[in-house]
């Protein structure tokens, strides 16, 4: 404990005797954050998606449906993009033990946003990318399962293939729910080939055994 904050190692790791670290973070508990006091932000306006609108799920990403989560592309252009999210799924359709009946840090939301950062990639790098590495996530208000939000997702510095990148979430009246001061992805076009591979063929006769 520091002050009023409390900090928490978490570390993810494999199962057996030599297990391995695959990812470790720090949370920090605080009463507030100074940012959650900003003023609410100015949202642009959702409007009714156009016959060519941008199709993050069937021109780019992966995904399935119940990780369809990016709602419509409000625009994105070299600065970076807004876009509304409808969020879906509560931890036990992520894990079936080992998480809380509730999210504390939304794992759909932070998908999202990665998603978010690939088509932002696609559409101005003509390449895909991955997560690499998240510096910072501050949490400022609890979001539901169900949730309805906008994101503001910008790229601020490149270095090679390396895209430094921040986002912002609000909620409907502009109040911020999560800002990610900086997150890294890595942008690679050998990716579009297998990010293409989102349809499984058809299993022909001769393939099936019984």
């Amino acid at each position: 404990t520091i002050g009023t904050e409390r900090q928490i190692e978490i570390a993810a790791r494999g199962a057996g005797s030599a297990s391995r670290s695959h990812a470790r973070a720090r949370m920090t508990l605080t009463q507030s954050l100074l940012s959650s006091a900003e003023a609410p932000q100015a949202l642009p306006t959702w409007m009714p998606a156009e016959q060519d609108a941008l199709q993050p799920y069937e021109d780019i990403l992966f995904q399935g449906e119940s990780l369809h989560l990016i709602e419509q592309v409000l625009n994105c252009d070299a600065a970076g993009l807004w876009a509304i999210l409808a969020l879906q799924g509560k931890p036990e359709d992520w894990a079936q033990s080992g998480l809380d009946t509730e999210w504390n840090v939304a794992a759909p939301l932070l998908d999202a946003i990665f998603q978010s950062a690939i088509v932002w990639s696609s559409e101005q790098l003509g390449q895909r990318c991955l997560p690499s590495r998240l510096r910072h996530l501050h949490v400022h208000a609890k979001v539901a399962h169900d949730a309805r939000v906008w994101l503001q997702l910008s790229c601020y510095e490149r270095h090679g293939q390396v895209l430094h990148m921040r986002a912002f979430v609000y909620d409907e009246t502009g109040t911020l729910l999560w800002s990610v001061p900086t997150f890294e992805m890595v942008a690679d076009a050998g990716l579009k080939v297998p990010f293409g591979q989102n349809r499984l063929p058809p299993l022909a006769a001769q393939d099936v055994t019984l």
